[in-house]
């Protein structure tokens, strides 16, 4: 979402239309490689995200947010489907492919533990990581998925090489007029 006057604005405009071809180039993409790779979202799993999003909102007020802001429950559900698809394959095409070396993990635990006291469990202490298996599950995979951000465009540009998507050029010119 844009301020009103944003969109008044011929430039700003224009960069609003390119990050949107862009968005729907890679939901194309993902989207393709999602039915390659056999990966679906089931009902169950959507109905699943759709309770925990709308659960941090009162009774009856997540529906009335999307009424405020025109978006049919419909259509944010099928945007919410097209979203848990492309996670599920970036998840198994980019971040389970990360690999985060004991170095890594090492280097990893004693900066957060440092940064942030409430996984502080031994203050004072940052060797060896604690023990507990669910926080170090936790942070491997944290620090994995901040390595797959740091390599996501190298990533997505080689997914959108493997894809042809072809651009009505004229069109696309009129467009950005």
């Amino acid at each position: 979402a844009y301020p009103y006057e944003a969109l008044k604005d011929a430039e700003t405009l224009k960069s609003i239309k390119i990050r949107l071809l862009r968005q729907l180039t890679e939901e194309l993409i993902l989207t393709k490689k999602a039915e390659e790779l056999g990966l679906k979202v089931t009902d169950a799993e959507l109905e699943k995200a759709i309770s925990f999003i709308s659960s941090d909102y009162p009774e009856g007020a997540f529906e009335k947010t999307l009424f405020e802001n025109a978006v049919s429950m419909q259509v944010w559900k099928k945007r919410l489907k097209l979203r848990l698809i492309m996670e599920k394959v970036i998840e198994k095409e980019l971040i389970e492919k990360v690999n985060v070396s004991t170095k890594e993990a090492r280097e990893y635990y004693q900066k957060y533990n440092q940064n942030d006291k409430t996984v502080n469990i031994n203050p004072g202490i940052s060797e060896p990581p604690p023990a507990d298996e669910a926080i170090n599950t936790s942070l491997i995979k944290r620090l994995r998925r901040e390595k797959a951000q740091l390599r996501y465009s190298d990533w997505i540009s080689n997914i959108q090489n493997q894809y042809k998507v072809e651009l009505n050029s004229s069109k696309w010119k009129e467009i950005l007029e």
